[in-house]
């Protein structure tokens, strides 16, 4: 039984565009599409302001200038699993858990520790918090890469940054 409508995205979402899907998917590198307000499609941001938002969801910033977004029972609430065991996340076509809006990322990056949580975007972008390291991350693109689902860099990235917070 889905806990909502079942979301089944082409192949050019989880094997690379083929000609006409990568017209569409490259319209999304127009700076009118930017401007537009597509709900779950155009988040455009930069790296720092994701990461600074998940930053708040764990704690105050700028030394308590800017208070916690979330309180601690509203951020277990919101991180917590609603996903059956072993789904199949349809659109990327193998296991992910999912909380209100996040992507648990205990399976995904164990090197961050438990209660790692966050989301990605098309063409390869990604933030997280570690609530655990105390640390946020993003990355971000200048352009949408419709070649590919995750960007290569973001792997080596994550490896180096987690051996320095070990």
């Amino acid at each position: 039984e889905h806990l909502v409508s079942p979301l089944v995205l082409s192949k050019a979402m989880t094997n690379g565009a083929n000609g006409s899907d990568r017209t569409i998917f490259t319209q999304f590198n127009d700076p009118r599409v930017h401007r537009a307000e597509i709900p779950g499609a155009n988040g455009i941001a930069t790296a720092w302001s994701i990461a600074r938002l998940y930053s708040g969801l764990i704690g105050d910033l700028d030394n308590g200038g800017f208070k916690r977004i979330l309180n601690e029972d509203t951020l277990k609430l919101a991180t917590r699993s609603n996903t059956p065991k072993d789904e199949i996340d349809l659109s990327m076509q193998m296991q992910r858990s999912f909380a209100m809006g996040f992507l648990l990322y205990d399976d995904i990056l164990p090197q961050f520790g438990p209660n790692s949580f966050g989301h990605g975007g098309f063409g390869g972008s990604i933030g997280f918090c570690a609530p655990s390291k105390n640390f946020s991350f993003a990355f971000a693109m200048n352009r949408l890469d419709v070649e590919s689902v995750n960007d290569q860099r973001i792997g080596p990235m994550l490896n180096r940054i987690a051996e320095y917070l070990s």
